[in-house]
């Protein structure tokens, strides 16, 4: 999205509700994620109408945990099938290096091999540690704007609260 929404009306179309009372925890998500794209002004009076907006922010929480939980257990099972496939073919090469009709030639192909498959070991968990940071690069984020979103509302409405003063 590049244009800024400026109208609660293309808000919520762009998360596809029709009103206010229909915005499920799914639908909150769909909020916070184009909250950039929102008019600051705009963003403030929708946040106002939820009176239970840090509720709603809990849920949401709450929601991507669990998400997030479900992601790193297929990631972890995922790295586990991995390892122990690397784990079995290193077993195997070693098994081949014992025998005793082993040439050295043949002792250089292993060996060789062996490193192949330390190296695509050392490649698998790189790519599983940066995994790990987006994960933890995307939840900081959300938690971070559902925090700004509810520091949003209450400064707004300590600046309102001061000018009716």
């Amino acid at each position: 999205m590049s244009k800024k929404l400026t109208t609660e009306q293309q808000v919520k179309a762009a998360i596809g509700i029709s009103d206010w009372r229909n915005l499920s925890k799914e639908k909150v998500m769909n909020f916070v994620s184009i909250l950039p794209e929102v008019d600051s002004e705009v963003a403030i009076k929708i946040i106002e109408q939820f009176p239970e907006f840090s509720k709603n922010s809990m849920m949401m929480i709450e929601y991507l945990k669990d998400v997030c939980n479900s992601v790193l257990e297929e990631n972890k099972q995922s790295s586990n099938k991995s390892m122990d496939a690397y784990k079995q073919i290193l077993d195997e090469l070693s098994i081949l290096l014992k025998k005793e009709n082993c040439t050295d030639a043949d002792t250089r192909f292993i060996t060789e091999k062996m490193i192949e498959v330390a190296d695509k070991i050392n490649a698998k968990d790189t790519e599983n540690k940066e995994f790990w940071g987006k994960m933890l690069n995307t939840l900081g984020g959300v938690v971070l704007g559902a925090v700004t979103i509810g520091a949003t509302v209450l400064g707004a409405k300590l600046i309102d609260n001061n000018r009716k003063s």
